[in-house]
């Protein structure tokens, strides 16, 4: 290969194009192991690897705090199958503010 620029630009927007935090992570630690082995050849790839592979997995850690934080969650200890427990749903949240502290201001 002369010019990785076109490759490179295909696979972010591909990569942006992607709609599951968990696809985007595992799609950035892919992009980030080629970028770091100098497989892909373009300016800043390793610096480009880096922040797909930690802004993925900030925004996993943001989906999981509010997936555990939602109402569906909630819900699940009021159905009348009650599914979760009270003492568990709390588990959850406590779970959940944990992973908003992570996140930071």
């Amino acid at each position: 290969m002369e010019n990785s620029g076109p490759y490179g630009e295909f696979l972010s927007r591909w990569y942006e194009s992607l709609n599951s935090p968990y696809l985007r992570a595992e799609a950035a630690d892919w992009f980030a192991q080629a970028y770091l082995t100098e497989i892909a050849d373009l300016k800043n790839a390793e610096f480009l690897g880096a922040k797909m592979a930690t802004e993925s997995k900030r925004e996993v850690i943001k989906h999981l705090a509010d997936t555990i934080d939602s109402k569906d969650i909630e819900d699940w200890t009021t159905s009348p199958e009650k599914p979760i427990s009270k003492d568990q749903h709390n588990h959850w949240q406590k779970i959940a503010q944990k992973l908003k502290v992570l996140l930071g201001p």
